[in-house]
């Protein structure tokens, strides 16, 4: 019904990825840059190291939601407006599964990804890109080699995540 179709991808590669790194570091404070970073501290004892290692990559993709297309199925189907917001990004999360799939099986071995949330100057990226104003970043994933193992998690119980309803429920 509604074909949203509302989800952009940029992939860039070589100078153009490393200077999407230095635009990210250039917009953290030296206090964030300098303090441990909340996921793999296992491997960097600062920001600033995990943001070289991401640098050091092949390439990042660059994912975005076109905020028009989003209001213009909102104002299109205005029973659903309050849901569309949140279908987009489920959108844009399953191309990013999608790309994240393509890429860990590309190549043999395997290319090490890993999904990113930094909030950089989106008027140098939206310059440096010709990125329209619309586009709303939801994302980055740099690939390149693995470095390290992924820091292993906790996870909960299934019994927590899934409910299952059947016949003898």
């Amino acid at each position: 019904m509604f074909n949203m179709q509302s989800t952009r991808i940029i992939i860039l590669y070589d100078r153009h990825h490393r200077d999407f790194w230095d635009l990210c570091v250039a917009s953290l404070p030296q206090s964030v840059l300098e303090a441990r970073p909340n996921v793999a501290h296992e491997y960097y004892t600062k920001v600033s190291d995990k943001l070289d290692v991401l640098r050091a990559g092949h390439g990042t993709v660059l994912f975005f939601e076109d905020q028009e297309v989003v209001d213009a199925t909102s104002r299109s189907y205005p029973t659903y407006a309050a849901s569309i917001d949140t279908w987009s990004l489920q959108s844009s999360a399953i191309a990013q599964y999608a790309v994240w799939l393509s890429l860990s099986n590309a190549v043999d071995p395997p290319l090490g990804l890993t999904l990113q949330h930094y909030n950089p100057s989106m008027d140098s990226v939206r310059s440096r890109w010709s990125i329209p104003e619309h586009w709303k970043m939801t994302g980055q994933m740099p690939f390149g080699n693995v470095v390290h193992e992924p820091v292993e998690k906790v996870l909960r119980g299934d019994e927590e995540l899934v409910r299952v309803f059947d016949a003898s429920s």
